[in-house]
């Protein structure tokens, strides 16, 4: 990050200036240190990415409803298949615009807990020139078949108050429509790249709860060797994995990629320190009666972080 904010000058807005996270879903611009699990889902990685650029802040009512407007560069394309969004000059001609708005109809209640609710969007032409090719410099922008890309990300939380405090639920949705940067997509079928793929849509969702004892009623009764801990559990799915068709190569099938992950955290001092520990049993496309032949390999996972943040 590397930005100047402007605030106080209007009320409720504040504006900011450089490089940093465009206001893009939830998990996404999220701290590092303040995530549920070790590794964000897959909808959170596609707003875990700084751009350079301007962006208007607002808030009302106590923070509970506030909006975001935004233009960016808009470097690469949002598969992140010609590069990342950071620390680079612009590819193309024209300006990314995002908007983000969140809404609070229910906040810190003793009874009945908090409610967010958000949606987002980021969008803008990519590429100029009708040629895609060489394809030995695909990170060139103007050299693509124009296009319009946008992405949009949706959320929902509730922390529940009363007999059930301490307990959470979370979850997200995630869509990207853009074409991949040439030469980034095997023909399985033809054992070579794809040349001019065309623009095609990925979506995905992940839904999570947790259960905080520190923030339950069984806090004051319960053991302190017991009170930082917190168990979590995360269903995520997305269409991350990308061939060319098997009867045109240039169009482009997508298949979901299914992660269930099992986490246990323990907060030494809340999120400045805190060990995590996930199990994540990954499902990797298995397709019946399918050309391309899919392997159906183990990847499950165990990963264990030790945070100290400051």
């Amino acid at each position: 990050d590397a930005y100047i904010n402007f605030h106080g000058v209007i009320p409720h807005h504040d504006y900011s200036i450089g490089q940093f996270k465009p206001a893009f879903g939830e998990e996404g611009i999220r701290s590092n240190a303040q995530l549920d699990f070790v590794e964000r889902s897959f909808v959170g990685q596609l707003g875990d990415r700084r751009d350079l650029g301007i962006q208007a802040h607002g808030t009302w009512w106590d923070d509970r409803f506030q909006y975001w407007i935004g233009a960016f560069n808009g470097a690469g394309n949002y598969y992140g298949s010609a590069g990342d969004f950071q620390n680079r000059s612009d590819d193309n001609d024209e300006k990314d615009f995002s908007y983000r708005v969140l809404l609070r109809p229910l906040w810190k209640n003793e009874c009945w807990g908090s409610i967010e609710l958000g949606f987002s969007s980021v969008m803008g032409t990519k590429g100029e020139s009708a040629g895609q090719l060489p394809l030995d410099a695909p990170v060139n922008g103007l050299n693509r078949n124009q296009s319009w890309a946008i992405r949009h990300a949706g959320w929902a939380s509730y922390l529940p108050g009363g007999p059930v405090k301490g307990l959470w639920l979370r979850g997200e949705w995630g869509y990207i429509k853009d074409r991949n940067a040439p030469g980034t997509v095997v023909d399985v079928a033809n054992v070579e790249i794809q040349q001019a793929g065309k623009p095609f849509v990925s979506t995905g969702w992940y839904a999570a709860a947790g259960y905080k004892i520190s923030d339950s009623v069984f806090c004051d009764s319960a053991p302190g060797w017991i009170k930082p801990f917190e168990v979590a559990l995360r269903y995520d799915t997305f269409e991350n994995v990308q061939v060319a068709d098997l009867t045109n190569q240039n169009h482009t099938d997508n298949f979901s990629t299914n992660v269930w992950t099992v986490g246990l955290n323990y907060y030494i001092k809340g999120h400045d320190a805190k060990i995590q520990m996930n199990y994540n049993i990954v499902e990797d496309p298995d397709i019946d009666n399918d050309a391309r032949s899919f392997h159906d390999v183990k990847n499950n996972s165990f990963v264990v972080n030790f945070q100290v943040a400051f």
